[in-house]
């Protein structure tokens, strides 16, 4: 889900069902119901992240799918675009944000050399290109969450694993990426 700020809606797109897998259906809550958008969009997915940019007002989705094509879509309140084939690996159970003046992602589970691996990138979308950022950052992680604090005007990032299995919860803060993490609370 993305809380789309201009159009005072949440956006949520897809997930798993309870029996019928990956969905690929487009809701928008305005605050008193969720109301399903009849639109051709993204395939099925599930463990994908999305971000709103209130400077382009467009919902920005990526991810869900390992191995596939990495690709990019833009939801502008009426239709789905997609609107790049490149930029980081195909991935799921990653994190974005905006950023302030762009859409951040970290992290997640990719394929990378035949390999499924935890990942410790960070990419900027500014709504044409991706491009891969070389700031020291959290380790490689799944599965975490992030979210623009606009008081501040930082990107805080919160958990995640360091793997699917069981006990490798990560209970570290990040904020921004290319300063020390925040102590968790004792």
């Amino acid at each position: 889900m993305a809380s789309d700020t201009v159009r005072k809606r949440i956006v949520l797109f897809g997930g798993q069902g309870e029996y019928r897998g990956d969905i690929g259906d487009t809701w928008e809550w305005d605050g008193n119901q969720w109301t399903q958008q009849d639109v051709v969009g993204p395939t099925a997915r599930s463990a994908h992240a999305m971000a709103f940019d209130p400077q382009r007002g467009r919902t920005v989705l990526f991810g869900g799918q390992i191995g596939a094509r990495p690709e990019t879509w833009e939801w502008d309140g009426s239709k789905w675009l997609q609107v790049a084939h490149i930029g980081p690996e195909a991935r799921n159970l990653l994190a974005m944000a905006f950023n302030g003046r762009s859409i951040l992602l970290f992290g997640g589970q990719a394929e990378l050399g035949g390999a499924v691996l935890t990942t410790d990138d960070t990419w900027e979308w500014d709504g044409k290109f991706w491009v891969e950022r070389r700031d020291f950052g959290p380790p490689a992680r799944l599965g975490h969450a992030m979210s623009f604090d606009t008081g501040r005007t930082r990107v805080v990032l919160f958990g995640g694993s360091v793997s699917s299995a069981e006990g490798s919860a990560l209970n570290d803060t990040w904020e921004p990426f290319d300063q020390e993490p925040i102590p968790p609370p004792s």
